[in-house]
């Protein structure tokens, strides 16, 4: 993994840990909807980060570049 994916997975981690503590938090049906969605956005983007680090490496493996 390159320095600025770790850095952009490290951002993405202290995010979705805020929204999880802001669910715990508050008693609002309505904004705990909100900050699960908002929590759900932010893994499925840090999963897709991690994917395409691993497709690119997995690329570059088999042409051995």
């Amino acid at each position: 993994m390159t320095t600025k994916l770790i850095d952009q997975l490290t951002d993405g981690v202290d995010l979705a840990v805020y929204l999880h503590s802001k669910v715990n938090d508050t008693e609002e049906l309505n904004e705990k909807r909100k900050s699960l969605r908002y929590l759900g956005q932010c893994l499925k983007a840090m999963k897709e980060q991690i994917n395409d680090d691993r497709e690119r490496n997995k690329d570059t493996t088999e042409c051995r570049c």
